[in-house]
């Protein structure tokens, strides 16, 4: 047996934002055994109880662009219900995508981005020497994905060779043929690598890194983010 430490403390964390506050311990164990449910063990007052299930958005709407409408408490509940249900991907640095089908299949219908993900494991699939996804930075991306959803006109993934990181790259256009992009690469460890460019009259670029935590309550300020894009 192998502890995902990444996958207890993003649960751990997240489970204090959900009201847990008086656990003592939380062990999550996973084998090797790929596409296996794990339950998780959380001691409190001497006595274990499993953590309760959590539900998936079914609603046919589109996701609003405010947190407001509740969809964020939706999102995290279903961010958390696929870091257990898909433990097993942790057990290495990176998969490769085909071995992502069934974790796709559990974002809600509705998103398009859900099939275009399901293109990328396609074209990964067709050539051998492709870079497999890093499982952490896919599930870096996908925390945020209401937002990338809005820009799913716009919004093209890219993987990077070397590392398997994930990234996503939105594109518009401006007046005079001239073009206005934002990258953003998703790092392992949480951390979001961006670069805004704006062509034209008076070129522009700005690049930085951005870290929310791994609170996933804080998922929402990601349009903080994204924003440059719109100015």
């Amino acid at each position: 047996m192998k502890s995902s430490t990444f996958l207890s403390k993003v649960i751990s964390r997240n489970l204090l934002d959900s009201g847990v506050s008086n656990y003592r311990q939380l062990d999550m164990s996973v084998s090797a055994a790929p596409r296996q449910k794990f339950p998780i063990w959380i001691e409190v007052d001497e006595k274990q109880v499993t953590a309760k299930s959590y539900y998936t958005i079914e609603s046919y709407k589109r996701p609003s662009s405010t947190c407001e409408s509740g969809i964020w408490d939706s999102w995290n509940k279903l961010m958390l219900d696929m870091l257990q249900k898909h433990a097993g991907l942790f057990e290495s640095r990176v998969y490769r995508a085909s071995d992502l089908r069934d974790l796709f299949d559990d974002i809600p219908s509705n998103y398009v981005l859900r099939s275009r993900l399901h293109l990328i494991e396609c074209e990964l699939e067709s050539d051998d020497d492709a870079a497999p996804i890093n499982v952490k930075s896919l599930f870096c991306m996908l925390r945020f994905l209401p937002l990338l959803e809005e820009k799913h006109h716009e919004l093209a993934f890219y993987l990077d060779d070397d590392s398997g990181q994930l990234g996503v790259s939105l594109v518009g256009h401006l007046k005079g043929g001239a073009k206005k992009t934002l990258d953003l690469v998703f790092k392992d460890d949480g951390e979001i690598f961006f670069t805004f460019m704006e062509g034209g009259e008076g070129f522009s670029r700005i690049s930085g890194n951005s870290y929310l935590t791994d609170y996933l309550v804080n998922s929402y300020k990601f349009r903080k983010l994204i924003n440059i894009f719109d100015y």
